[in-house]
């Protein structure tokens, strides 16, 4: 549609992990897909079969300040999760402006430990999610 002119901000993405709305982001945070939606296997005959994937499993990476007590709420949580078998815990993200949006669970796969730099480098979460729902926009 010609003449239509939409804005990203970054402010209206929201990232909720077990109730805590994740704010203390140093750089951009990304949602992959773990496999595609479609699988093709091309038979001996020139035949093309696809077939459906489930693709309810996603990883999420948050580059967190290295000062950010947000970190607490991911290690207390893996910690846990480890000890107790306390997870999955829920997590969402939502694009505001109504493109795009994720429910589901999460796991923290790893949390990165800080390192000795005159500047205060980022702190990667990787968190495991499995999708109850994602809408990826139109």
């Amino acid at each position: 549609m010609a003449g239509i002119v939409k804005t990203w901000n970054h402010k209206n993405f929201n990232i909720n992990f077990n109730l805590t709305e994740i704010t203390d982001l140093n750089g951009d945070a990304t949602i992959t897909a773990d496999s595609e939606f479609w699988e093709f296997v091309e038979g001996q005959n020139d035949t093309v079969e696809r077939h459906l994937q489930g693709n309810n499993l996603l990883t999420v990476t948050l580059p967190m300040m290295a000062t950010s007590s947000q970190l607490d709420v991911f290690a207390l949580a893996d910690e846990a999760d480890r000890r107790l078998g306390a997870g999955p815990f829920p997590f969402t993200a939502f694009n505001t402006d109504g493109n795009y949006k994720l429910i589901g669970t999460a796991t923290v796969m790893s949390i990165e430990r800080p390192t000795r730099t005159k500047t205060a480098p980022s702190r990667n979460v990787t968190l495991k999610i499995v999708a109850t729902a994602e809408f990826n926009g139109m």
